[in-house]
């Protein structure tokens, strides 16, 4: 587990999750049962989608994220690093595959593809894909990174699985938050890594990260 601080206003943890074969094949099993669950929820996507045109503003309603991107794009790729010692494997990250879930304007999506893997940037908001594709263009060699409109349980039913799997910011937002992680985990090759990173749970948490941002400032979006 890693937790980080940033400007004594927000506390986040980030936890990489090796995939054991034996969790993985389990759940694999039940992929049609996980399939038939939708954890979106609409308002939040209809919400983000209106706020589509910030994303890339390091001082609009996102600038959290920004700020956040990356020590959590570091600890990100320690956690591969690592998971690839431990496979015998070397440091050249191209042979991995990997999904952002819930990329919104695709922040860290360009920023794992910069990593080297090949990425595959998903959001429920057409307008937020649409905002992450435009801003794709402006780095021709972002060659590695490409855009679905579409959920982690569409993906699911697919049969879509990955080496990397990260959802960053995005289970707070979710209706059912254990089928999403169970979309998640079914989107993970066994032995893959999963990182999820959220805000902490607790009363400073809510009150530094939600009520003085959203309610005090109005610099965060509710």
């Amino acid at each position: 587990m890693y937790r980080w601080l940033q400007k004594g206003s927000r506390v986040c943890y980030a936890r990489g999750l090796r995939v054991p074969y034996s969790t993985a094949n389990s759940v694999h099993s039940a992929i049609h049962k996980v399939a038939k669950c939708n954890s979106v929820s609409e308002s939040e996507v209809s919400k983000f989608a209106q706020l589509s045109d910030s994303w890339w503003d390091p001082h609009g309603p996102f600038k959290y994220l920004h700020t956040m991107n990356v020590p959590r794009i570091q600890f990100i790729r320690s956690r591969i690093l690592d998971l690839q010692r431990s496979l015998q494997s070397q440091g050249d990250l191209s042979n991995l595959r990997a999904i952002d879930v819930g990329c919104g304007g695709g922040l860290a999506s360009e920023s794992l593809a910069r990593l080297g893997m090949r990425v595959v940037g998903v959001d429920a908001a057409h307008e937020n894909i649409s905002m992450a594709r435009v801003h794709q263009l402006r780095d021709p060699m972002l060659t590695n990174l490409e855009y679905k409109h579409t959920t982690a349980e569409q993906l699911v039913a697919q049969h879509e699985q990955f080496d990397i799997v990260v959802s960053l910011e995005v289970i707070e937002h979710v209706t059912h938050a254990f089928e999403f992680i169970k979309s998640l985990v079914s989107l993970t090759r066994p032995g893959g890594l999963i990182v999820v990173s959220t805000m902490n749970r607790t009363l400073v948490s809510w009150l530094v990260d939600v009520i003085v941002p959203e309610y005090v400032m109005g610099s965060v979006p509710r």
